[in-house]
């Protein structure tokens, strides 16, 4: 099976930070996209993910929300690092409780963070 990535984000612009530089480290990479929290379940039950990048909050769900969802699909083991709206430390902290592996943050480096998503999806095959 070809290594897959979910990114999830209702921002059409943020998957293409790394589309192109994940395309050329992994040339058979399944990269899915969800734009909305109805598409969050159907696409990761029906996939076998090795990472799932979520870009904050969708408009009627907070990150911790969403990252509680994700863990509450009982499939779902993979790593979730999650750009947060908010940098409070009681958010974060409610992030890690729900299941988020990784916390990032903005500004990042397209380069050095598709570098180590490489890697994940590399050590992680399915």
């Amino acid at each position: 099976m070809k290594p897959t990535i979910v990114i999830i984000t209702e921002d059409v612009i943020f998957p293409n930070f790394f589309k192109i530089l994940l395309y050329r480290s992994i040339p058979d990479l399944n990269i899915i996209i969800c734009n909305s929290y109805v598409e969050i379940g159907e696409k990761l039950e029906n996939t076998n993910s090795q990472l799932v990048v979520l870009d904050r909050g969708m408009s009627n769900m907070s990150s911790s929300e969403i990252t509680r969802h994700i863990r509450n699909i009982s499939i779902i083991t993979c790593p979730i690092w999650v750009f947060p709206e908010f940098q409070m430390s009681s958010f974060i902290d409610k992030l890690f409780n729900n299941g988020a592996s990784r916390i990032l943050e903005r500004p990042f480096d397209p380069y050095v963070l598709t570098n180590e998503m490489t890697t994940v999806l590399i050590q992680n095959p399915i």
